[in-house]
């Protein structure tokens, strides 16, 4: 990747979304006036973030999600949104609503609790650092982001269109998942030429999540506090692992979530003509929820019956209706094309009304819920009670504990009737995560229940932030008593081994970043530390402190220009060693190439895609009734399958085997089929050891030189294909 390429990916992002940021702040202004400092900020950016998924739907449906068309729309959208925003000063009645407003309630703000909540950033910076700074190494290594979401986006690149449907595993488990944090993915891969700002997105979801937690906190005095909960959370061994470093997207529906409560509270708090249009911002924020992730349609249908309920007499039906819209036009995306394309929204699940059944497509893993397993004893001491031990840490119970008292005390005698909401949404949240069909189970075990523990967040992080607006629990000394228990509980978590590479607790969510890539995300926490010590400094020792506009040029053109020699050093080091899969170590040389893939982890794609992502790859299987997908049954179709999509190369796995002669002398069918072709060649032969067990997968990578032939293929009686 040139300098020149570099350079221009950064004006390219200028040309696209500055002018969409002067709109929205432009429009922050006139809409929701008195309105200032954190909570501003957090509006802008969720109008930014609505307008940009909004745009890139629009053009990705008509096949225009191209460089050339993205940028010039974006940029003439935000543009004429600025225009409009400008042409008209301040009226008397928005001056007014200023001057009303209502001011922070800081009677309750505890003595240092600022410089505590600072203290509780640094530490977090530190922990998704670590993960971070690896997966700029060696690039992302964690399961989801090589299984679809990055593949997702790379396809969205390659395609000029987000309607296709993209199959990336042997059934349709994962191919009608909302998909708009991919769709920002695809847009840095578009900007950049390259994925680099893959890795390091979600700290800017963290960064909102934070903020939003900030903004709840803030009408009632517990900003600091209620801060200091997020990131409590979010510090925990099972979002750590997953979350920073990679293209998870729980993190984003996370901050989109309290993003929209905080805007609420505001709202609800500011009062006067302002209420209405705050309202309409928290819909944005909820609707890009829901189409982030199938696990966010509960707390996104709690918020918009808990708006329903609040609205004024006589304007319920409008306000109802304004937020019904809005939620539906940044989030209902996914849902209206699975419609389309199906027949049913959620196309995995048999929805049955009466006589109305909605066609529905098969998937073979079977899905079953929590709920099944909370009055089975066995099931509580061999997944459920370790699986919230590992997600959650060794102080998982105070965690749960401090959530559970937030919901319930927020939900019956929160200091107002938004929050009292907030509560409500957070128990249904609960709920929801107890009773939803999940992949869950395997021969009757809840075995995926310790991975799958994050889609209950929802309700927990609620918990947490409610916790600290409860009256009894507020002034200057009782808030320091849910301060100093959420600071216990975040410095306990810190001796769990997967946040460490430290030994003290033998239990662990996954394995620790170790090596100089855990020093550098140790001093990255330090550096954050730093800087937020001084900026807290300079702001209560000058009131109404700004860094200078010279110093705040040079420290960005310093960043960016720094940016081009972490770009070479990610490119230059992505999926070549270490954490990645050896096997993709090729494919960072190869341009333009087709390649197949099949078999079990097969489906974990994203490094065959390229260094320069030009690489088509697809997971070999064939269609099914109601756009299903399953294993190719037979030799000459999986031959046939082969030559009509032109491929380069054939990349097969055994999946799990206890021996490693297993691997050469029981190879799987899809192994077989191909090398007794002539036209192919195996190149290479790679056999990789589950960590920590003598259990073994073997991969095959083959070259082809011309069509495979149906007609000379081996007789029936090999190992079955394995389903992924």
């Amino acid at each position: 990747m040139t300098l020149g390429r570099y350079i221009e990916g950064l004006v390219v992002i200028a040309v696209a979304l500055v002018p969409i940021g002067a709109a929205a702040s432009v429009w922050r202004a006139r809409l929701l006036p008195g309105w200032s400092g954190a909570v501003a900020r957090l509006v802008e950016v969720i109008t930014v973030v609505a307008i940009v998924v909004c745009v890139a739907e629009v053009l990705g449906t008509v096949h225009l999600f191209w460089l050339a068309a993205m940028v010039p729309v974006l940029a003439f959208v935000g543009a004429a949104a600025w225009y409009a925003g400008t042409r008209r000063p301040l009226g008397a009645r928005e001056v007014e609503a200023v001057e009303t407003s209502g001011p922070v309630d800081r009677q309750f703000t505890p003595r240092g609790a600022t410089l505590a909540a600072v203290l509780a950033v640094g530490v977090l910076a530190a922990d998704w650092g670590t993960r971070t700074v690896d997966a700029l190494h060696h690039g992302m290594t964690n399961t989801d982001s090589l299984w679809y979401h990055m593949p997702f986006a790379a396809r969205f690149v390659q395609q000029g269109s987000i309607t296709p449907l993209h199959y990336v595993d042997s059934e349709a488990a994962t191919v009608f998942f909302p998909a708009s944090s991919e769709l920002l993915h695809a847009l840095g891969i578009m900007f950049m030429g390259s994925d680099l700002l893959s890795p390091i997105m979600n700290l800017g979801w963290g960064a909102i999540a934070l903020l939003a937690g900030w903004c709840i906190g803030r009408p009632y005095g517990v900003a600091p506090v209620t801060l200091t909960g997020v990131a409590v959370l979010m510090a925990t061994p099972g979002l750590v692992a997953t979350q920073p470093g990679g293209a998870y997207d729980d993190i984003v529906g996370l901050a989109l979530l309290l993003a929209s409560a905080a805007v609420l509270v505001t709202a609800h708090s500011m009062g006067g003509t302002t209420r209405v249009p705050g309202q309409a911002v928290a819909a944005l924020a909820a609707g890009l929820a829901l189409g982030t992730k199938f696990t966010f349609i509960a707390p996104a249908g709690a918020l918009t019956l808990g708006v329903w309920v609040l609205a004024r007499r006589g304007r319920r039906l409008t306000e109802g209706a304004l937020w019904l819209l809005l939620v539906a036009v940044t989030g209902g995306f996914w849902y209206v094309r699975n419609l389309i394309v199906v027949g049913n929204p959620l196309p995995n699940l048999h929805i049955k009304l009466g006589p109305l059944s909605l066609p529905y497509t098969v998937v073979g893993t079977p899905t079953s819920t929590v709920a099944h397993y909370l009055l089975k004893g066995w099931a509580w001491r061999q997944y459920l009670l370790p699986g919230v031990r590992l997600s959650f840490g060794p102080a998982w119970w105070a965690l749960l504990a401090l959530s559970a008292a937030g919901l319930v005390l927020g939900a019956a005698a929160g200091p107002d009737r938004v929050t009292r909401m907030l509560g409500w949404v957070g128990l249904a949240a609960t709920g929801a995560f107890l009773v939803t069909p999940q992949y869950l189970a395997i021969l009757g075990a809840p075995v995926f229940f310790v991975d799958n523990v994050r889609y209950g967040d929802a309700g927990v992080v609620f918990g947490l932030v409610l916790l600290p607006l409860i009256p009894v629990l507020r002034g200057r000394r009782r808030s320091w008593g849910v301060l100093g228990a959420y600071l216990g509980i975040l410095a306990v978590t810190q001796l769990d081994g997967t946040i460490w590479p430290i030994n003290l607790l033998a239990k662990r969510f996954g394995y620790p970043i170790g090596g100089i890539d855990s020093l550098v995300g140790l001093l990255v926490g330090v550096v954050v530390l730093g800087i937020a010590l001084v900026l807290v400094g300079l702001r209560r020792g000058r009131p109404g402190w700004r860094p200078p506009i010279p110093a705040v040029i040079v420290i960005c053109v310093a960043v960016l220009a720094s940016g081009y020699g972490l770009q070479q050093f990610y490119l230059r080091n992505r999926y070549t060693n270490s954490n990645a899969l050896a096997l993709g170590a090729w494919a960072q040389h190869v341009s333009n190439a087709r390649i197949a893939v099949a078999g079990d982890f097969a489906q974990l794609q994203y490094e065959f895609y390229g260094r320069d992502l030009t690489n088509y790859v697809a997971y070999i299987g064939q269609p099914e009734p109601q756009h299903g997908w399953s294993p190719v049954p037979s030799c000459p179709r999986w031959r046939q399958i082969i030559d009509q999509g032109h491929y380069d190369y054939v990349v097969t796995t055994t999946g799990l085997v206890l021996s490693r002669k297993d691997i050469v002398s029981h190879p799987t069918t899809y192994t077989t089929w191909t090398r007794s072709d002539p036209a192919a060649t195996l190149v290479r032969r790679d056999i990789m050891t589950v960590r920590g067990q003598r259990i073994y997968i073997g991969y095959f990578l083959f070259r082809l030189h011309g069509r495979l032939d149906p007609a000379t293929c081996p007789p029936p009686g090999h190992r079955a294909a394995p389903a992924s």
